[in-house]
C-alpha cells in the first residue's frame, strides 16, 4: 500500500481557492470566518490530534551514536536495526576528537567514532535506541532533530 503524499498541500490550495472565492463574490465576513477556522484547525487541533495517531512506517528518524572504535561495534548496529526490520536510508560515520569528548585531553584515551543514521521501519525509535545504547562499546545515543545538529 503507498502512502499518500500531498494531500495537505492540496487540501491547503482547494481552501485557499475557496476562500478567494468567498471574498471575491463579496462575502468578506464569510472569507474572514473561513480563514480564521482554518488557521485554527491547522495551527491547535491538528497538531494535537497527531501526537495521538501511530507513526508511520515510513516516517524518518534521526540517530547519533558514539562509539568505540575498532570493536565491530558499527556491524553490531547495522544487525539490531536490520533485525527490527529498521531500513537505513543514509549513514555517515566520522573520528570523534579527543578534545570533544567532555573536554578530555588525555591522548591515551581510546579512538571513539561517531556514526549518524537515518532509519524508517517497522519498530519504534526509541525501541532501536535501547537497542543500541545495549551493545557493548557504545557511548551514547541521541534520537531526533538533536542527532542531526552539527555541534
Amino acid at each position: 500500500m503507498t502512502p499518500v503524499r500531498g494531500l495537505t498541500t492540496a487540501a491547503s490550495i482547494w481552501v485557499t481557492a475557496a476562500i478567494g472565492a468567498t471574498a471575491g463574490a463579496g462575502l468578506v465576513l464569510l472569507a474572514a470566518e473561513a480563514t480564521l477556522a482554518y488557521l485554527v484547525v491547522v495551527m491547535a487541533a491538528l497538531p494535537m490530534l497527531a501526537r495521538y495517531l501511530p507513526r508511520s512506517s515510513a516516517s524518518v528518524s534521526a540517530l547519533r551514536v558514539q562509539y568505540l572504535d575498532g570493536r565491530g561495534v558499527l556491524r553490531q548496529l547495522l544487525q539490531a536495526a536490520t533485525a527490527r526490520g529498521m531500513i537505513i536510508d543514509e549513514l555517515a560515520a566520522q573520528p570523534v576528537s579527543h578534545r570533544a569528548l567532555l573536554g578530555a585531553d588525555d591522548r591515551d584515551a581510546e579512538p571513539m567514532v561517531e556514526v549518524r543514521l537515518l532509519v524508517h521501519g517497522k519498530c519504534p525509535v526509541s525501541s532501536l535506541a535501547d537497542a543500541f545504547t545495549g551493545v557493548d562499546g557504545v557511548a551514547s545515543v541521541l534520537v531526533g532533530d538533536d542527532a542531526l545538529a552539527d555541534e
